[in-house]
């Protein structure tokens, strides 16, 4: 996969040295056309990386010849792939189970930057009968952490995050693709951006998919489900033009996962229990994305995974728990598949830190898990 797309970056970039600009769309795949397989059943969103669903929800990914929800077969807005999600699954007396999409960004937002963000909708038919409600709350929302689960979204949502809200259309048109867009101003450092329906229940903002003028009653129980495709994301100026890349600009559009031999990568979002190795489950959907997106979709001789601290506490002890980390790390990573013969683990202590230890944001940076490739097989 990785070859694959170092290829079509070359051809990318061939092209865009003939127009002389370079579009500055941030969201990775956003039509789901790039993918690892053909899908052959639900709540495999994962299989267009990097793309991901919440651990322990659903999403699904659609492509030409493979996967259709029964009596819902929907062709894409364009090309062959796209995804789906409930949008609302809510019953009486119970917490709705609303399903949701995520994605690593190319680049970090900007603060005070302006964007432009736009995606098609397609309210499906996969919904209770006798239901003629649909709703407008589909929204995208911009933050520094990677959402793996329902407990960390909420967490996020109540530090009310970057958020483009849809206040303009109406989705109350079923089985045909609708355009949702507008913009909002990045705060500065948003990595990761998750779709959905993150509204509470009695905030809902419900229409009638049958023009009918009857009021609105809130349904006890209601399921919606929603298609999405071509999503984008571009940085636009204060007219509201495309900011693009001009060729003889020094900015290299190869995303930042194309790492080369030697150079080490931070592990995001890898968490431990306090001065223990022991992995946090809020780890795995970090390092099940590395295993499935990176590291099984290339040939590599020798991996290193190195464990790094701050320089709180004694210099062994740091060194030991840091070699602990790296090899729980590994060994997760062998657990998935990978050769253990070709993986290794070390620890550095802080004796190479890339922050300061002065400060409690810099000691956070420290305490980190790198990988690195040493060499890649010989073909």
């Amino acid at each position: 996969m990785i070859r694959m797309i170092k290829k079509i970056f070359i051809l990318i970039i061939f092209l865009l040295v003939l127009t002389g600009v370079y579009s500055q769309n941030l969201v990775p795949n956003g039509s789901f056309e790039n993918y690892l397989r053909i899908p052959l059943k639900p709540s495999q969103l994962n299989l267009a990386p990097p793309w991901q669903q919440l651990s322990n929800k659903g999403a699904d990914y659609f492509h030409k010849g493979g996967f259709q929800i029964e009596k819902d077969s929907v062709k894409p807005f364009s090309g062959s792939g796209y995804a789906g999600f409930l949008a609302l699954n809510a019953f009486e007396n119970t917490k709705n189970n609303n399903e949701f999409i995520s994605v690593k960004l190319k680049e970090s937002l900007n603060a005070s930057q302006k964007y432009h963000i736009e995606f098609y909708i397609y309210f499906s038919n996969l919904r209770d009968k006798n239901e003629d409600l649909s709703i407008n709350n589909i929204s995208a929302m911009f933050t520094l952490d990677s959402v793996f689960n329902d407990n960390k979204l909420r967490k996020l949502f109540a530090k009310k995050p970057t958020l483009f809200n849809n206040d303009n259309v109406q989705i109350n048109t079923p089985n045909r693709w609708i355009k949702i867009s507008g913009e909002f101003i990045g705060r500065g450092g948003e990595k990761y951006m998750t779709i959905g329906n993150f509204i509470n229940d009695k905030d809902y903002d419900y229409v009638r998919t049958n023009n009918s003028k009857k009021k609105i009653k809130t349904p006890g129980h209601i399921r919606l489900y929603f298609y999405i495709d071509n999503i984008k994301v571009i940085p636009i100026d204060d007219f509201g033009k495309e900011i693009t890349w001009n060729k003889n600009e020094n900015i290299n559009p190869i995303p930042n996962f194309l790492f080369q031999i030697g150079k080490s990568l931070v592990i995001d979002n890898i968490y431990f229990k306090s001065n223990s190795a022991s992995l946090k489950e809020t780890s795995f959907n970090e390092l099940d994305m590395l295993f499935d997106n990176i590291i099984k979709l290339e040939t590599y001789d020798k991996l290193e995974i190195s464990g790094h601290t701050d320089n709180i506490g004694q210099e062994e002890d740091n060194i030991q728990l840091s070699e602990a980390r790296a090899k729980a790390v590994a060994e997760y990573l062998i657990k998935k598949g990978i050769d253990k013969e070709r993986i290794k683990s070390v620890g550095y202590g802080s004796n190479k830190s890339i922050a300061t230890n002065d400060t409690k944001e810099g000691r956070v940076k420290n305490r980190r898990v790198e990988l690195t490739i040493i060499s890649k097989e010989v073909k």
